[in-house]
């Protein structure tokens, strides 16, 4: 996880219109259109749409704040994520 860029949660829901339901299992599903994308805090299994996948990082707490990580959620909802290490800039269409 050292080197996956991670997004606050609340960020992430701000940028993509997404809902988002918790418990204190630490369980999180996102609800953005048709689609349910399912995880849990500190576990890389995820789901989307029922159908399992592996997130390239856990979501976890840092510094008081749930954080995702950015390649694995955007890429679950359609988008093309790129890294360009000169800028240190993460694209996202």
């Amino acid at each position: 996880q050292d080197h996956t860029a991670m997004i606050r949660m609340k960020d992430f829901l701000e940028m993509t219109g997404a809902e988002v339901r918790t418990d204190a299992y630490g369980n999180i599903e996102l609800t953005y259109g048709e689609n349910q994308l399912r995880m849990q805090l500190d576990q890389t299994d995820a789901s989307l749409n029922g159908t399992a996948f592996v997130l390239n990082a856990a979501p976890s707490i840092i510094s008081k704040h749930v954080r995702l990580p950015v390649r694995s959620l955007f890429e679950a909802m359609g988008y093309s994520v790129q890294w360009n290490s000169e800028t240190s800039e993460i694209r996202i269409e």
